[in-house]
C-alpha cells in the first residue's frame, strides 16, 4: 500500500470526530492549504512500507496555536496578515507619539539632565568657561 501518515487529533483527551487525516502517495494528494481543527492536541502517525521506500524524503509540519476568535485570521493570505499587523504597529507607534509612555522616577530624578542644552539642541561652538556644563575634567 505504500507509505502514509496518519494524524489524529484530540480535544481535552478524546478523539475530535471525523477529523483523523490520512495522507499519502503523490504530492496532488497532499493538502495544499492549511488544515484547522479545534483541537488542543494531536498525534502523527507515519506508516511505511519498506518494499516501496526508494528514495529518501520527510515530512514538515507547522503548528500553530490560535484562539478561537484568531481562527478566521489564519485563513487569510498571508500578505493580508502582514497588512494587517502593520497597520496595528503603526497605530500603537502613533499613540506613543500622542500620549507617550508616563514618566518613570528615574526620568523625573535626572531631568535636570534631560532638559540640559547637550540632549535638547546639542551645544554651542563655544561654551564660556563659567558655564554649568563646562566640567573642570574637560
Amino acid at each position: 500500500e505504500g507509505d502514509w501518515l496518519t494524524l489524529t487529533f484530540f480535544k481535552e483527551g478524546q478523539p475530535v470526530e471525523g477529523r483523523t487525516l490520512r495522507f499519502g502517495g503523490p504530492w496532488s494528494n497532499w493538502p495544499k492549504q492549511p488544515i484547522t481543527v479545534p483541537a488542543d492536541s494531536f498525534r502523527a502517525e507515519f506508516a511505511f512500507s519498506p518494499l516501496t521506500a526508494t528514495t529518501a524524503w520527510g515530512y514538515g509540519v507547522a503548528v500553530t496555536a490560535s484562539k478561537r476568535d484568531k481562527a478566521n485570521l489564519l485563513a487569510m493570505p498571508v500578505l493580508a496578515q502582514l497588512r494587517l499587523s502593520l497597520a496595528y504597529l503603526g497605530t500603537k507607534c502613533a499613540s506613543l507619539l500622542v500620549a507617550a509612555e508616563p514618566v518613570v522616577e528615574e526620568e523625573k530624578e535626572n531631568r535636570h539632565w534631560l532638559k540640559s542644552p547637550l540632549f535638547a539642541r546639542g551645544l554651542p561652538l563655544q561654551l564660556p568657561p563659567t558655564h554649568s556644563l563646562m566640567h573642570p575634567f574637560f
